[in-house]
C-alpha cells in the first residue's frame, strides 16, 4: 500500500465522504475543503515516518469483490422532487410585504438593544436581524411584542429573562429591549415564480426555469453523493469483513494525527472546539476518533488494492462528479485548491469505489 499525504476523510472517500456536506453553501464547502488541505499540508510538513515505516507491517488478501450485494439504490430525481424543493425554497425566501402590521409567521427585520437599567448589556444588541415571529428563538414576550408593530415603528419591550437562563448576570432579571421594525417578509405570500428565482439567485434577470435547472442539478449531485457514500460504505464494509487485513500501527497513528489536525482546523473555521465539531458533524468523541482512523485505514487498503489489481484509472466524468460532490465547481477548481498529489490520491480511490458500485448487485433489504 502506498503512503498517502492527504487525509481523505475530508474528501469523497467511502463512508468518510464529504464531511462538511450540509453545513452551508458550495462556497462554505469549498472553503472547508481548502482548510482541510491546508491542515494536511501542515501535518505532512512535520511527518517523520517514511513510507516504508507506515506500511511495513501491513498486508491484505482481498475476498471476491465483484458482484457484492447492496441494499441502497441511487435516488431518481423526479419532477415531484424538484417541485418539493422549490416549495421549500419558497418558505426559506419569503417575499417582502408592506401596508400591514407584523403578525405571527412573518420574518421581521429588526434592530434591537437590550438594557439592564440604563446600561446596554453585552450580547443584547443587533442590527438588521431577521427573526421569524413565533419561532421561539428569543425569550418569552419578545416575539409577541413585535406582533402588531408597523414598519418603521419603534417600541420598548419590558421583559424578564428566565431563571434558568445560561447567563448568570441576566437570569431572572427584568430588562427593556428597544426594538425598531425595519421590514417584513411573509413565507405565506412567497410563490414559486420568477420572483422567487430572483430572490434565491440574487439576479433580477433570473427566471423560474433557470432556478428549476439549478435545483435539479443540485438534487442530482446530492443523490449521487449520498449513493456514493452510503452504498460505497456498505460494499466496502462487506469486503473488509470478508478479507484478511493486517494493519500497520504506524499508519493508524498517522491517520489519527491527520484527523485531529484537519478536524481541529475545520472546527476553528466554524467557531467550534474539536469536541463540539466531532459531536455535531460526525457524532463522535475524541476518544472514538482512533477507532474511526482504524476503519478508514482499512478502507484505504481495500480501495488501493482494487486499484492495483484492476489497474484502474478514474474517468474525466468521474473526476468532475467527485469535485462537485465535494462542493467544487469542477475538477479544475479542485485541482487548483488542493494540488495535484492530493487530487490524484482522492481520484485513485474514487475509481475503486466507482468500480465496486458498478460491479455490485442491488437486492431487497
Amino acid at each position: 500500500m502506498r503512503k498517502k499525504n492527504v487525509l481523505k476523510t475530508g474528501l469523497a472517500v467511502a463512508a468518510a465522504v464529504v464531511v462538511m456536506a450540509g453545513c452551508g453553501n458550495s462556497t462554505d464547502e469549498t472553503t472547508a475543503a481548502a482548510t482541510t488541505a491546508a491542515a494536511v499540508e501542515e501535518t505532512t510538513a512535520r511527518e517523520t515516518k517514511s513510507a516504508e515505516e507506515l506500511v511495513d507491517e501491513a498486508s491484505i488478501k482481498l475476498a471476491d469483490y465483484k458482484g457484492l450485494t447492496r441494499t441502497i439504490a441511487k435516488v431518481e430525481i423526479t419532477d415531484d422532487y424538484v417541485e418539493s424543493e422549490l416549495a421549500y425554497l419558497a418558505s426559506l425566501y419569503p417575499v417582502e410585504v408592506t401596508g400591514r402590521p407584523a403578525k405571527l409567521g412573518d420574518v421581521a427585520n429588526i434592530d434591537y438593544t437590550g438594557y439592564d437599567g440604563d446600561v446596554a448589556f453585552e450580547g443584547g444588541t443587533a442590527a438588521g436581524y431577521d427573526l421569524t415571529l413565533g419561532s421561539g428563538s428569543f425569550i418569552d414576550g419578545f416575539e409577541d411584542g413585535i406582533v402588531g408593530m408597523e414598519i418603521g415603528e419603534e417600541r420598548d419591550l419590558n421583559l424578564t429573562f428566565p431563571e434558568e437562563y445560561h447567563s448568570e448576570d441576566l437570569a431572572g432579571k427584568e430588562v427593556v429591549f428597544h426594538v425598531k421594525l425595519n421590514s417584513l417578509a411573509s413565507a405565506e405570500d412567497s410563490k414559486v415564480d420568477d420572483a422567487l428565482a430572483q430572490r434565491v439567485m440574487g439576479d433580477e434577470s433570473a427566471t423560474l426555469e433557470l432556478l428549476k435547472e439549478d435545483v435539479r442539478k443540485d438534487l442530482v449531485i446530492q443523490a449521487e453523493s449520498e449513493y456514493y457514500i452510503s452504498a460505497g460504505a456498505e460494499l466496502i464494509n462487506q469486503l473488509i469483513e470478508k478479507s484478511e487485513i493486517n494493519l500497520d500501527p504506524d499508519a493508524v497513528e498517522e491517520m489519527h494525527n491527520q484527523m485531529v489536525d484537519t478536524y481541529t482546523a475545520q472546527a476553528e473555521m466554524y467557531g467550534f472546539t474539536l469536541e463540539e465539531f466531532l459531536s455535531f458533524f460526525l457524532q463522535m468523541t475524541p476518544e472514538s476518533l482512533e477507532e474511526y482512523a482504524t476503519e478508514v485505514v482499512k478502507q484505504e487498503m481495500v480501495l488501493d488494492e482494487i486499484v492495483r489489481l484492476e489497474n484502474l484509472e478514474i474517468t474525466e466524468e468521474q473526476k468532475e462528479l467527485m469535485a462537485e460532490m465535494n462542493g467544487f465547481t469542477d475538477a479544475a477548481e479542485m485541482l487548483e485548491l488542493l494540488g495535484e498529489e492530493s487530487c490524484n490520491n482522492v481520484f485513485g480511490i474514487g475509481a475503486a469505489n466507482f468500480y465496486l458500485l458498478e460491479n455490485s448487485v442491488l437486492v431487497e433489504e
